[in-house]
């Protein structure tokens, strides 16, 4: 029998979704849960609007930035475009209470719900669509030329925190909080799953750096950012689970298949429980092979969750 973890989204609702729908989501598994539907009918949407409910700072949550710079509590303010006609108001339910509540206007967050704590939800959204980065020049300057698109500078972000996770994991063994092989399974169990992954062209994680990079055939050294657009994606997100150090989280996916084989489509999900099995995954994709092994009634369709605003749901 499933059991819910606290801080897990259980009900989602939203008014005014792309301007004429509105949506009601009930009965959210706490581990996995597909978003199925046709181009256009607001998957994207409505990821990004559950990450901007989540994420009080990031005001200019619709703005054109990359998508994969959301993951970056960081990235650049440019101003939004007017939303209005996208989204009115959405409400996030959580495991036991109303967790959010929040009206959008012009991208702007104006009524926040007080029932509870964002700080207590740990939401993280990933949308892998590559794109040039569109302020290079500034990366160039602190001596990082190698960032040339979204991936390459969420991969350097997340790098970052891979070896601040490391560290964290030394720490713990030392001061005895877990043995040593305790604190390094999951950073172990991520090297095995990404070197089997990435198995058929040679490549394998570099165990001699600190900083993660790879080796071709065992002899030369690749970095991550020289790795393909597939590549990369996945590794961003088995970088984003890792680092949550087993938290428990909600992880929002935005059409990970893009780029990906079929074969790392098939085992994408088992090989993200397996590194935390307290995250709950929301995934919206158009890719069967994403939930065929075993996730079948994990499956929602955005025809059934969906009704024109005639028939509101607030």
């Amino acid at each position: 029998m499933e059991k819910n973890n606290p801080n897990t989204i259980t009900r989602i609702v939203a008014k005014g979704l792309l301007g004429d729908l509105d949506l009601e989501w009930r009965g959210l598994h706490p581990d996995v849960n597909i978003l199925l539907g046709e181009n256009g009918t607001g998957k994207t949407t409505l990821l990004r609007c559950l990450y901007g409910v989540f994420n009080m700072d990031k005001k200019n949550i619709f703005s054109h930035i990359p998508a994969t710079q959301l993951i970056s509590p960081t990235f650049p303010v440019i101003k939004p475009d007017p939303i209005e006609k996208i989204i009115k108001r959405v409400e996030v339910w959580g495991a036991e209470s109303l967790a959010k509540g929040y009206i959008f206007s012009n991208g702007l967050k104006t009524n926040l719900s007080p029932q509870t704590d964002a700080k207590n939800y740990n939401v993280q959204l990933i949308q892998t669509f590559d794109t040039e980065l569109k302020y290079r020049s500034e990366f160039a300057d602190d001596n990082k030329p190698f960032l040339r698109t979204d991936l390459d500078k969420t991969l350097d972000n997340l790098i970052d925190d891979y070896i601040e996770y490391v560290l964290n994991q030394t720490q713990k063994a030392l001061a005895k909080e877990k043995t040593l092989g305790e604190a390094f399974a999951k950073k172990d169990m991520f090297v095995n799953r990404l070197n089997d992954f990435f198995a058929p062209t040679g490549k394998t994680v570099n165990l001699k750096e600190n900083r993660l990079s790879f080796l071709l055939h065992g002899q030369k050294s690749i970095s991550p950012y020289e790795l393909s657009a597939g590549e990369k994606q996945l590794l961003i997100i088995l970088l984003t689970v890792l680092c949550q150090d087993e938290a428990t989280s909600i992880l929002l996916l935005d059409e990970p298949e893009i780029s990906m084989h079929l074969r790392w489509q098939y085992r994408l999900i088992e090989v993200i429980r397996s590194l935390n099995p307290n995250c709950q995954l929301i995934i919206a994709t158009h890719s069967p092979s994403i939930f065929t092994d075993g996730w079948n009634d994990r499956v929602f369709w955005m025809s059934d969750i969906c009704k024109k605003t005639d028939t509101a749901v607030l």
